[in-house]
């Protein structure tokens, strides 16, 4: 099964998870970038619209499963996601989303609506990210889950 995590990280939290993800899985990774400067993109995120992502070399049709992984900005997965997949059709989603302390209920059903019901979910509150062991336990649960599929 060929799997790709796309994901956005203004400040590395996002990326770091990713990063471990992405090892233990097996899979191809694309960061997402886009013109524009933090405020807008902030606006857009909270309150709609797209963004000019900058070009990337593949293509998620071309994979068996997509991760989508994002920052929540306003309650909202970040204007990079939301636009990458209005863009794109998906086989098979996962989600990963870091958070500060907003509900996890409203990024997860943009992203489902978004795109499709995911086999899997990996959320973090910033709080718990650096606390190692329940990080160890969720990413272990995630991939199991992602492994089932194969």
């Amino acid at each position: 099964m060929r799997v790709l995590i796309a994901y956005y990280s203004k400040t590395g939290t996002t990326m770091k998870v990713v990063d471990e993800v992405s090892k233990r899985i097996n899979s191809d990774v694309i960061k997402l970038s886009s013109k524009g400067g933090t405020l807008i993109n902030l606006m857009k995120s909270i309150f709609g619209g797209k963004v000019e992502l900058d070009p990337v070399k593949l293509s998620p049709e071309n994979y068996d499963l997509v991760v989508l992984a994002t920052p929540v900005w306003g309650g909202n997965p970040v204007v990079q996601i939301k636009t990458f997949c209005k863009d794109h059709e998906f086989k098979n989603v996962a989600f990963i989303i870091t958070r500060s302390g907003s509900d996890l209920n409203g990024p997860l059903k943009k992203l489902t609506k978004l795109t499709k019901k995911p086999v899997a979910v990996l959320e973090f509150i910033k709080e718990t990210i650096s606390d190692s062991e329940t990080k160890k336990e969720k990413i272990d649960k995630f991939v199991k889950e992602i492994n089932e599929l194969k």
